[in-house]
């Protein structure tokens, strides 16, 4: 990441957080922060009834992410609620 980081003109960190772990760490030079973003004209959820909520969580998994914790809420809300899914990519 370093060798990259340090031959970009830009790196475009999604947080001002995110930004300033980088500048500590001596990666990059030039920032702008870009943060996550949809262009809902383009994409937009289904207007459907569905009678299961997702819960979906998108990450590398690494314990930063919490993870665990995320299952274990699940198992606690899973005792009280049955029209839930959880989903992990």
């Amino acid at each position: 990441a370093r060798y990259v980081a340090r031959r970009a003109s830009c790196l475009l960190p999604v947080s001002a957080i995110l930004m300033d772990n980088l500048k500590e760490l001596k990666i990059g030079k030039n920032f702008k922060v870009i943060g996550n973003v949809v262009n809902t004209e383009l994409f937009s959820p289904e207007k459907k009834e569905n009678k299961t909520f997702t819960f979906l969580h998108v990450s590398n998994l690494i314990p930063l992410k919490n993870p665990d914790a995320i299952i274990d809420a699940v198992v606690r809300l899973r005792k009280d609620f049955k029209n839930f899914d959880l989903q992990i990519g």
